[in-house]
């Protein structure tokens, strides 16, 4: 009973189904001081259910059941079995912060379901900024004792609630980022793609999965310090390679010459434009010559040689 009280900080995410067990049974009813107004209208609601649901001996009845309450049956039915990954989904897309529209078109169902799962199995949403009650409460498992490969259960609500619904996706599916293969000439980097895709996903959850005991205390820490070498050899590598830019950057910079269109650049290009609104054009080393600042010899020649004045304007024109 305390487990399933409202005030309860550590209440578990379904108080509200044995809230209405337990009323059914003949404890405390609901009430709006005891349980608060939306709670009260959900556990009566779900004390009558369960009531008929004990009722239903036979398939038949529990057919007729369905009919009358769709939406409790169907949520209650994807509760019941503890083992089907359809429960782990759902929980695990609450825990991700996914609407109930989000989750009922990936899950295939009304909209309504979803709502009414959360609310009556797995009421979480009004805590998911409570990261204490969350890791403590919904995943005691996989923080006390640690999470084993087998359990994707709280495997995929610990990676939904701290990596969102791309992470949750990721582990879900066996391909990690499928994509359909139109061209034959890709099945290679599909291939390639899927390998390494997979072997880290699967690294992913073995760091995850990987208990702390006497026997792997010490492999760990070795790991470690092989990682802080890997990353400190990569830092150094990448101060290396700044300098290297660096370095380009230094020696373009040194050149008389640009090809950014900075107003330097275009300061330093105006020599060339009168070259190139004459008749005239000069070889590539008088270019480079002329870019550099030095001045041709013959400048004014060259600037006397103009095209006749109807091919000026149509070469304008054509500009």
């Amino acid at each position: 009973m305390l487990e399933s009280m409202t005030q309860n900080p550590c209440r578990v995410p379904d108080w509200r189904w044995l809230r209405a067990q337990d009323v059914a049974h003949g404890g405390p009813p609901a009430t709006v001081r005891r349980d608060g107004a939306t709670s009260t209208i959900l556990i009566r609601r779900g004390a009558r259910f369960y009531k008929s649901l004990q009722g239903c001996d036979s398939e038949e009845r529990q057919m007729k059941l369905a009919e009358q309450t769709p939406i409790v049956f169907w949520a209650h039915y994807m509760y019941d079995q503890l083992h089907n990954p359809m429960r782990w989904s759902i929980e695990a897309r609450i825990l991700a912060g996914e609407t109930d529209r989000e989750i009922a078109m990936r899950i295939g169902c009304g909209e309504e379901i979803i709502q009414t799962y959360e609310a009556l199995f797995f009421n979480v949403r009004d805590k998911l900024n409570r990261q204490d009650y969350i890791f403590n409460v919904v995943l005691k498992g996989a923080v006390s004792r640690g999470l084993h490969e087998r359990e994707k259960d709280l495997l995929w609500k610990l990676v939904a609630y701290t990596g969102g619904s791309h992470l949750l996706d990721a582990i879900i599916n066996p391909l990690v980022i499928p994509h359909w293969v139109t061209n034959p000439d890709d099945i290679p980097a599909f291939l390639q793609d899927v390998a390494i895709n997979v072997i880290k996903k699967k690294a992913t959850i073995a760091a995850l999965c990987v208990p702390i005991n006497g026997q792997t205390e010490m492999k760990l820490i070795k790991s470690l310090s092989k990682f802080v070498k890997i990353e400190s050899s990569m830092a150094s590598q990448g101060e290396a390679n700044d300098q290297i830019v660096n370095g380009f950057g230094a020696m373009l910079d040194s050149l008389p010459f640009r090809v950014r269109s900075t107003k330097a650049a275009k300061a330093q290009a105006r020599p060339l434009l009168e070259y190139d609104q004459g008749a005239s054009e000069l070889r590539e080393n008088e270019l480079m010559c002329v870019a550099a600042g030095y001045s041709m010899p013959g400048h004014e020649l060259f600037k006397q040689c103009k095209f006749p004045e109807q091919i000026a304007k149509k070469a304008a024109q054509r500009n």
